[in-house]
């Protein structure tokens, strides 16, 4: 027997599944399919055929809920570093409000001083067409 010879298929044949069979119960079922056919058969295209009614107009119902007051244990170290951790944040903001407001006041500042700046770059242009209007018209 070589390794690299081919290997004689062989076909087996399964037999036949079988499955089990079931009582059947066919005045039930033809009651069933009955129904259906009749459900299915009488032409209904409106909701009012079936006497649903709307959403719209059906009132809303809350659903009840059960609330209990129940006591509620939360241990003072907890509470205090909770407290302690948002008195922190309260302050990192505060200090991050002045922070920005001081980079508003900066912006400004450097705002003013560029429109300076360019005021002063439009005067000495107008300055240097006008000495050069004068010394090319003489």
């Amino acid at each position: 027997m070589g390794f690299f010879t081919k290997k004689k298929e062989m076909k087996k044949e399964l037999p036949p599944l079988k499955f089990p069979e079931f009582p059947k119960y066919e005045s039930e079922i033809n009651d069933d399919f009955s129904q259906i056919k009749d459900a299915v058969s009488t032409p209904m295209t409106s909701r009012q055929s079936y006497n649903i009614p709307d959403m719209i107009d059906m009132p809303r119902e809350e659903p009840e809920i059960h609330r209990t007051e129940k006591t509620l244990f939360i241990k003072v170290d907890k509470y205090k570093l909770v407290m302690k951790s948002l008195d922190g944040i309260k302050d990192k903001l505060e200090e991050l409000e002045k922070v920005i407001n001081k980079l508003d006041e900066l912006k400004k500042q450097e705002d003013d001083e560029l429109a300076k700046w360019h005021s002063d770059l439009e005067y000495l242009k107008e300055r240097l067409n006008n000495i050069d209007k004068t010394l090319f018209e003489s």
